[in-house]
């Protein structure tokens, strides 16, 4: 133990970052599986005792993150995921339209066929996983794909802005998937990765941008289909 009473023998923490720093990557971890949604209350004692740590690393942690924008405060309630409104969700999909955009252009300008070969691959595993029960989402693999795209554009500053949004985008494609199952998770990303192993970037930029549009408007969709709405926003954006 240290001299806050923090458990720096736990193997999850030993010989790495900041134990603040390690808190981030929790959360963030959770946010991304689903387990923290949007709204949702971090509750600082609770996790600290499930991390074995003291209540200083904890909210370290959580300064960080309302830094980031990816925690709000309130003074009632405490530290809770950031709700992102429709505005909020069409700043960033129009965002990804124009980045992933580029980003499929210059991945089959830049690299080989086999290369963009190992991301299409990923629909397949998503094809064999719709009739299996014991999986109930694609979105990560479906994040594979984006991420991947983005990768293999080469291009370090578009990589590095677009994984900044991670977590935002991540906080979106749970609400989408409230209202869109695992078939047509598949059916969106297919002409997306035939595109991919194509060589008309013209098209493919089209393709993509056109996707992200349909994301949008299934965003749309989940976000009326909400019981009730917890954040305000403009839903007839005209998009681009």
């Amino acid at each position: 133990m240290d001299a806050d009473g923090n458990d720096i023998a736990a193997g999850m923490f030993r010989d790495r970052k900041t134990l603040g720093q390690e808190v981030v990557e929790v959360i963030k971890q959770r946010i991304r599986s689903g387990e923290f949604v949007q709204g949702e209350r971090v509750i600082e004692s609770r996790l600290a005792r499930e991390l074995g740590l003291s209540l200083t690393p904890v909210r370290e942690a959580v300064r960080e993150l309302v830094g980031e924008g990816i925690l709000t405060v309130n003074p009632n309630r405490g530290p809770s995921v950031r709700i992102l409104s429709p505005d909020d969700a069409f700043e960033l999909y129009t965002l990804r339209a124009q980045m992933e955009g580029l980003a499929i252009r210059l991945a089959i300008r830049r690299t080989r066929r086999a290369d963009r070969e190992e991301i299409a691959a990923i629909l397949h595993r998503m094809e064999s996983l719709i009739d299996d029960p014991a999986v109930t989402s694609l979105q990560s693999y479906s994040r594979s794909i984006h991420q991947g795209i983005v990768r293999l554009s080469r291009h370090e500053r578009l990589i590095s802005i677009y994984a900044s949004l991670d977590l935002q985008v991540a906080l979106l494609d749970r609400l989408v998937a409230t209202t869109s199952g695992k078939q047509r998770e598949v059916d969106w990303h297919r002409p997306l990765t035939k595109v991919l192993l194509g060589e008309d970037v013209e098209v493919a930029e089209r393709v993509m941008r056109e996707h992200i549009h349909e994301s949008y408007e299934a965003y749309l969709e989940a976000f009326l289909h909400q019981k009730t709405a917890k954040a305000n926003g403009d839903l007839t954006h005209e998009w681009m």
